[in-house]
């Protein structure tokens, strides 16, 4: 298995692993929850109206895109994931975020909906580069809102490190994706969705508990294995997650998701 090191030190799961891990699992084709069409529907609201041609990259199963085929006459979707595929409702296309297989300017608008914030820092930077190269006038990102990665992590039952288990590798912020804008682009909005609270102090109570994710569908992204640790809280550890649960109320909300738009300098 083919690795790549993240700035944190992590050593986290290449494409060839990556798109098995995906493959396995089971949301593909589910409705999204309602929370998840909010984020959706204020994604697709960004896509300006006119847009002939949308390359949805990281897509999954499409439900970020899908709509937009009511008004979008060609929208193509890449997805390392063959599975995730079978349930696109644009042009499917299998390939790699890093190595999108189209010339330059191709599209009016690329959008990664929810997938930098799965990519090692090396990865995100040249994935950023290929959506700029591809896109005429438009890039669209969205990523979780000032996630606290420790406050959900799953432990390898084999090798026993440490993962997020949705592979999330870092941290965006409003003022982050405002840097983020590809060669050749420059920030236009950038809007909140949902709702959440997410506290530095409760994610490190967490882990100082030694809270760890469990279920089903979970893959160590260093070493490729299936199988999480099932922890036996002891009395301490959960009187102490009950004292974190009873915290978590009182945490200023923030939102969920934020989704940004960058134009092409010289665009309307």
């Amino acid at each position: 298995m083919r690795v790549s090191r993240s700035t944190s030190g992590e050593r986290v799961a290449s494409d060839v692993t990556a798109a098995a891990h995906y493959d396995t699992l089971a949301l593909w084709g589910r409705p999204p929850d309602p929370a998840n069409a909010e984020r959706v529907a204020r994604t697709q609201a960004l896509v300006p109206l006119g847009t002939r041609t949308v390359l949805d990259v990281g897509c999954g199963d499409g439900s970020s895109s899908a709509a937009l085929l009511d008004r979008v006459p060609v929208v193509v979707d890449l997805d390392l994931s063959p599975r995730a595929l079978r349930f696109v409702a644009g042009v499917p296309v299998a390939g790699s975020i890093t190595a999108l297989p189209f010339p330059d300017r191709s599209f009016d608008v690329v959008l990664a909906a929810e997938v930098i914030e799965h990519l090692p820092a090396d990865v995100m930077a040249r994935a950023l580069a290929e959506m700029g190269r591809v896109a005429g006038h438009w890039v669209i990102v969205s990523t979780p809102n000032g996630e606290q990665l420790a406050a959900r992590q799953a432990a390898c039952a084999r090798c026993g490190r440490r993962f997020h288990p949705n592979w999330h590798q870092r941290r965006f912020t409003a003022a982050r994706h405002r840097r983020l804008a590809p060669a050749g682009f420059e920030w236009r909005r950038t809007d909140g969705v949902g709702t959440w609270r997410q506290s530095l102090v409760l994610a490190a109570g967490r882990r100082a508990v030694g809270h760890l994710v469990q279920g089903d569908g979970l893959t160590c992204p260093h070493c490729g294995h299936g199988q999480v640790v099932r922890p036996a809280y002891n009395l301490g550890q959960r009187a102490g997650l009950r004292l974190l649960a009873m915290a978590g109320p009182l945490v200023r909300p923030r939102a969920r998701w934020i989704v940004t738009a960058y134009a092409r300098r010289g665009s309307a």
